[in-house]
């Protein structure tokens, strides 16, 4: 849980809506890009992006601070099987 809660619901610069789970650990991400904390949506994290190992579609974001680390994964990609 982060900030109390596995689901969360953000919106990007463009006004997409994502609706996350978030996760510890996700076995078949990879983390692409540099940290940045640019329209972090949590405070005091940077984030990168996550993409499938295997097809590279985007999953979602690996968000990381000094003590604590996270995957933020979009719901309905995970469901998309």
């Amino acid at each position: 849980m982060v900030n109390d809660a596995h689901l969360h619901a953000f919106f990007n610069p463009a006004g997409v809506v994502y609706e996350i789970r978030c996760f510890r650990q996700a076995p078949g991400c990879f983390i692409h890009g540099r940290p940045t904390t640019e329209f972090t949506w949590f405070s005091g994290y940077s984030w990168q992006f996550c993409l499938c190992s295997t097809c590279l579609t985007h999953l979602g974001w690996f968000f990381s601070a000094a003590d604590f680390s996270f995957y933020g994964l979009i719901g309905n990609r995970l469901d998309a099987g």
